[in-house]
């Protein structure tokens, strides 16, 4: 496999916040896949006293690179303890609870990862995944430390790669696709979710809603109708905990007209209004 990295800063739209992003592209025999890393800030941390944390199910993944001390996970796998110079990520959309012992010094990366198709990626790996190579954890901080932005985002993302290795087969198998279904993708990323309908994107098409939602369910084991929900929803999560925007307003840049209907959504697939979603998770510490 070879890949190409390339950085660059998503402008404000419906879909993106203004983050530093980075897309890798990685081109096998088979098919040609992208991973693509939202990084919101590094949170360099030192306990002085041992702290508990608990997050509900945060929607972005952490990269913990540790220097010093200890810390220990407490997740629905069971207790694992973090020891220094290694890189661990948690996983987006999973409970734990976090205990910092004394003296210890971390470096966090919360970022959002997915595929280009907007798929979030990292949900679906084992366990607490981690790094065990000191060349790669020495580098991250190196980068860290120099101040540079571009370099410990480049940094960072080398980890995500990495992270994501398991994940290949699967994003190999999903980039290969039809033009039709590239068609409606590429639909999908420029539109508003609260504005896309199936019978539409199948007018636009030029075939029929049942023929096009079978294909694209085929295709990404999802149905099409979901998968329009499932991004306006991801988008709501970053603009909630990301963004200044009243809940009306969010709903707005996504493109409903009722915020009403939008909040009746979000409950729906997530469990919680907006509101409550944003006091549960925003300002979450490392």
């Amino acid at each position: 496999m070879t890949s190409s990295a390339i950085i660059h800063v998503e402008p404000r739209d419906f879909r993106h916040l203004p983050h530093p992003r980075i897309t890798q592209t990685i081109r096998s025999a088979g098919a040609e896949f992208s991973i693509v890393c939202d990084f919101l800030c590094p949170s360099p941390s030192f306990w002085r006293e041992t702290r508990t944390y608990r997050h509900p199910s945060p929607p972005f993944a952490r990269i913990f690179a540790l220097e010093s001390g200890s810390v220990i996970l407490e997740t629905g796998d069971g207790v694992r303890t973090l020891v220094p110079h290694r890189i661990y990520l948690l996983p987006p959309e999973r409970p734990f609870e976090a205990t910092y012992r004394r003296g210890t010094k971390i470096t966090a990366f919360h970022v959002y990862i997915g595929d280009r198709f907007g798929f979030p990626l990292g949900r679906d790996l084992d366990g607490i995944p981690e790094i065990r190579d000191r060349r790669i954890f020495d580098a991250v901080i190196a980068a860290v430390e120099s101040g540079e932005e571009p370099v410990w985002q480049a940094a960072a993302f080398q980890t995500v790669t990495i992270f994501c290795r398991p994940l290949f087969p699967k994003l190999e198998q999903r980039a290969r696709m039809s033009p039709v279904l590239k068609k409606v993708v590429d639909i999908i990323a420029a539109m508003p979710p609260g504005k896309l309908r199936v019978a539409t994107i199948a007018e636009e098409m030029h075939t029929s809603r049942a023929a096009l939602s079978k294909s694209f369910e085929r295709q990404f084991k999802i149905p099409l109708k979901r998968y329009i929900r499932d991004t306006a929803v991801h988008a709501a999560k970053k603009f909630l905990l990301n963004a200044d925007m009243t809940v009306a307003e969010v709903a707005c840049r996504l493109g409903y007209k009722e915020p009403s209907y939008f909040q009746r959504v979000f409950k729906q697939c997530v469990g919680m209004t907006p509101f409550t979603y944003r006091r549960k998770h925003r300002f979450p510490a490392s």
